[in-house]
């Protein structure tokens, strides 16, 4: 049965401590067809991409490793980042609010959507306006990318929206498209 704490959108370096490999495998085993994968925009401009991972998918191939080093080996080497998995999903467990894979977006998607730039989702993310994390790493490298939810930030654009229309949001204008 899958750890429940691992079934929501991972980043490339989450995935690699939830499946018990190296950090560049996760990527190398969603072109594969092994464990599901999008890759999104970070910036506004699309040039840098990030893979948003599929923590459920993660969870099930790493059960099938599981079960075929049970039944006598899975006739490849064995994966050799395992001693990540329990502080991976640790702190996954920590997470106050899951987002599932497909409601996962980047900051490049949600200042979209919000009609904000980029830099200010962080913001919005520590005052709780909308519904983010910063992703996982244990080498420090992922800390400034983000999970967010598509729900939480269009309910917040749409309270914006009405908002702005009665004269009542404090500060500048946003422009809707």
């Amino acid at each position: 049965m899958p750890a429940p704490e691992a079934c929501q959108a991972l980043g490339a370096f989450e995935a690699a401590a939830v499946l018990g490999v190296h950090y560049a495998t996760p990527a190398k085993m969603a072109q594969k067809g092994l464990i599901a994968c999008r890759t999104v925009p970070l910036s506004g401009a699309g040039i840098k991409l990030a893979p948003i991972f599929d923590g459920r998918s993660c969870e099930e191939d790493y059960l099938d490793y599981e079960d075929k080093l049970a039944e006598g080996g899975s006739g490849k080497r064995p994966r050799g980042y395992l001693d990540l998995r329990p502080e991976a999903l640790k702190r996954l467990r920590a997470v106050e609010t899951p987002i599932t894979f497909a409601d996962a977006i980047t900051t490049a998607e949600a200042a979209e959507i919000l009609s904000v730039h980029t830099s200010f989702i962080a913001r919005m993310i520590a005052r709780g306006d909308i519904v983010g994390r910063r992703l996982w790493s244990p080498r420090g490298a992922a800390e400034r990318i983000y999970i967010i939810s598509r729900a939480s930030c269009v309910s917040n654009a749409q309270k914006a929206r009405r908002e702005q229309a009665a004269g009542g949001k404090v500060g500048r204008p946003r422009k809707f498209s």
